[in-house]
């Protein structure tokens, strides 16, 4: 479902990118007019200072529906899609049950996915990489002078199958579906641990945004484990954080 999106900083072990179907660290995405944005096209500018890496997110890249091969453009569907998803982020109990109704969604033939548009905005992001963690900056300023209502994210995502292990500093922990798709963090902090225990990576809580865990894995479409910011309310047009490695 992710393929061919740009991605933003991942980790990798030997080499491989332990991303999956997540998205990296410090991805934007809007949701608006019924429909989410990611990028399809992602800039990368060159700077002077050591160990930092300046990407621009050209919103580029429009959910898309395809019935058995033939995509529709009819509102319903979107405004369906979208309302199955507000049900998915407010109900933990309907979640796995949600999930089950997808893929049979997708075996009767409905896949969900993205195809090129006019960019909605642009996103800069820049990373500043240290010893143990991330510094993330995200210009939101273009994003904040849309007209449309939006809902704007911020997403850090890996690889399900590699970290299927989520701990806060509240003392919770859970495993695999026991983390659920959508869920609000109250925790200070909050991360995910790999399956062999020797990675991790996690952030705090930021005034002025929402942060939620999730996880999804469903064979051929969905792997991801990650935090994403709500930073639809947040004030300031430049939004600051740490990734914790």
């Amino acid at each position: 479902m992710t393929a061919g999106l740009a991605k933003g900083l991942i980790l990798e072990r030997n080499g491989s990118d332990l991303s999956g179907e997540g998205m990296g660290f410090g991805v934007p995405a809007i949701v608006t007019g019924w429909r989410t944005y990611l990028s399809f096209t992602a800039e990368e500018k060159p700077v002077s200072l050591p160990e930092t890496v300046h990407k621009t997110f050209r919103l580029d890249a429009i959910q898309k529906l395809d019935k058995r091969g033939q995509e529709t453009n009819a509102l319903a569907d979107y405004v369906w899609l979208e309302a199955r998803g507000a049900l998915y982020k407010a109900s933990a109990w309907a979640q796995r049950w949600l999930m089950l109704s997808r893929s049979a969604s997708r075996a009767n033939g409905t896949r969900a996915g993205f195809k090129q548009t006019e960019a909605l905005a642009s996103v800069a992001v820049e990373y500043r990489k240290s010893k143990g963690s991330i510094d993330v900056s995200v210009d939101l300023s273009e994003v904040r002078r849309l007209p449309e209502r939006r809902r704007v994210y911020v997403l850090n995502e890996l690889d399900a199958a590699e970290f299927p292990l989520f701990r806060d500093s509240d003392g919770r922990e859970l495993r695999d579906h026991a983390i659920g798709g959508w869920n609000l963090v109250k925790a200070e902090k909050a991360g995910f641990i790999s399956r062999d225990g020797e990675r991790r990576f996690e952030i705090c809580q930021r005034p002025g945004a929402a942060l939620y865990r999730g996880r999804e894995s469903l064979d051929g479409e969905l792997s991801w484990s990650g935090l994403i910011y709500d930073v639809s309310r947040y004030p300031d047009d430049i939004f600051h954080y740490t990734v914790k490695l």
